[in-house]
């Protein structure tokens, strides 16, 4: 969600205006950190996980890439601005 709302019209990896070292160092991080609490086994017990299997893994895929695309569709249909105002009291 958070690469869906920062992408404006389209995804951020089909316009490439700037980097996004922050962004990167999010999404990088939060992924190898769900992949050593997932795999790695004394993090495992410590969280009382299991080893997600392929199946699980593909329907965490595929719903994540859904609701990506799903937000996207409701921003081009413009029922959510893309630049949300916030509220400041004063008159507008």
């Amino acid at each position: 969600m958070l690469t869906a709302s920062l992408a404006g019209d389209a995804p951020k990896f089909w316009r490439r205006k700037q980097a996004n070292v922050a962004l990167r160092w999010v999404v990088g991080g939060s992924l190898s950190m769900l992949t050593v609490v997932l795999y790695l086994g004394p993090v495992r017990t410590l969280f009382r996980f299991t080893v997600l299997h392929p199946t699980d893994l593909t329907i965490c895929l595929v719903s994540g890439v859904l609701s990506s695309l799903w937000f996207l569709v409701v921003r081009k249909k413009k029922l959510i601005p893309a630049t949300a105002r916030v509220a400041t009291g004063a008159a507008q």
